[in-house]
């Protein structure tokens, strides 16, 4: 996506997972508000209905987790940023979102863009080192 995601709460209450400038050159950020607040002209599409998202939606979030991720400057200093935003709804799935763009041609997701990327299974998380996998275990299979 080139911009982000808008969550509306039961109450109403809109917040937005968008790219912004604030840690690193892009980085996840976390609005309260709708998008089309800053974006005025950016298409919007409701996928209330839409797989996966249907399977979520209209369920509590039980846990959120925000992952940071390290960019090393060229002269070595390290700049952390929001990279990742985990949502888990009760009772059993999650979804990440993060500060990534998809390349087709190379079915990779290249972090740290001016683009949100949505990962729907721990597997394609994992593939692409989003969340919770972004730094694998020193014992981990790294061949992927």
């Amino acid at each position: 996506m080139d911009f982000g995601v808008e969550l509306e709460t039961e109450q109403g209450e809109v917040y937005s997972i968008t790219w912004d400038k604030t840690f690193a050159q892009y980085d996840l950020c976390l609005l309260l508000g709708s998008l089309a607040e800053w974006v005025p002209r950016a298409l919007q599409w409701d996928v209330t209905a839409e797989q996966p998202w249907s399977d979520v939606l209209h369920r509590p979030i039980s846990k959120t987790i925000l992952y940071w991720a390290a960019w090393i400057e060229s002269d070595g200093d390290h700049l952390y940023y929001p990279q990742a935003l985990e949502l888990d709804f009760h009772p059993d799935q999650r979804l990440f979102i993060s500060v990534s763009a998809y390349q087709w041609d190379h079915d990779t997701l290249f972090p740290a863009t001016e683009n949100i990327a949505v990962t729907y299974s721990d597997e394609t998380a994992r593939r692409h080192r989003i969340g919770p996998f972004m730094y694998p275990a020193p014992d981990a299979d790294t061949s992927l």
